[in-house]
C-alpha cells in the first residue's frame, strides 16, 4: 500500500510554489500531474486534515522540478514549513533547541506522513543523521522537500545556517539517509 501525506502538504506545496514561482506557477505544471490531482487541487478540495496518496505530491513535485528545475523542491520545502510553522504548527518551535527537534523528529514527521518512519542513527550538536523509511510513492522531490522543510525547522528552532545533504537513496525510493548540520 502507498503512503500517504497530509493534505496540508499538498495545499502547503500550492501556496509556497506561487509565492516562488508566481501565481500562474501551479497552472503550468497541471497538465503534468494526474487529472485528478489537477482537478482537487484548482476546484480547491483538497482538505489540510485529510490524507492523500503520497503518488499526489510526487507527481507536484516531478512536475514542478521538470518545469522550473531540480532546485524547486527543496525551496517548496523550505517556503512550505516557515509558513505552516508560523501559522499553524507554531508549537513546533516550543522545542526550542535543534537538537530537540532532531530527537522528536519521528513525531514531526507523523504530523505530515501517515506510514513514514524516522530513525536517527546519530545525532550530537550540530549535525544529526537520519534515516527516513516507508515512503512508498515518494520521489527525488519528495525527500528533496524533507531536506528543505528539516533545514527550516532547525534555523527555526536556532540553528544558524542549517544544512541537508542526502547521502543515499532518495530517488524514487521509500527510503533515504541524509544528514544535517548548522551552526549552535
Amino acid at each position: 500500500m502507498s503512503a500517504r501525506v497530509k493534505g496540508l502538504s499538498l495545499v502547503a506545496f500550492e501556496r509556497a510554489l506561487g509565492e516562488l514561482q508566481g501565481k500562474a506557477a501551479i497552472e503550468r505544471i497541471y497538465p503534468h500531474v494526474p487529472r485528478d490531482v489537477a482537478n482537487a487541487l484548482g476546484r480547491a478540495e483538497i482538505l489540510p486534515m485529510g490524507w492523500y496518496p503520497m503518488e499526489w505530491f510526487a507527481s507536484l513535485h516531478a512536475a514542478a522540478q521538470a518545469e522550473f528545475g531540480a532546485e524547486i523542491s527543496r525551496e517548496i520545502g523550505r517556503a512550505a514549513t516557515r509558513h505552516e510553522v508560523t501559522a499553524a504548527y507554531g508549537f513546533i518551535r516550543k522545542f526550542a533547541s535543534p537538537e530537540a527537534v532532531i530527537k522528536h523528529y519521528d513525531r514531526v514527521f507523523g504530523l505530515f506522513c501517515e506510514s513514514g518512519r524516522v530513525t536517527v542513527e546519530e545525532s550530537a550538536r550540530g549535525r544529526a543523521r537520519m534515516r527516513c523509511s516507508g515512503l512508498e510513492g515518494a520521489n527525488r522531490g519528495v525527500w528533496e522537500d524533507v531536506v528543505g522543510s528539516t533545514e527550516t525547522l532547525l534555523e527555526l528552532c536556532g540553528g544558524y545556517a542549517p544544512s541537508g545533504e542526502i547521502l543515499s537513496g532518495g530517488g524514487n525510493t521509500d527510503s533515504m539517509i541524509c544528514s544535517f548540520s548548522w551552526q549552535a
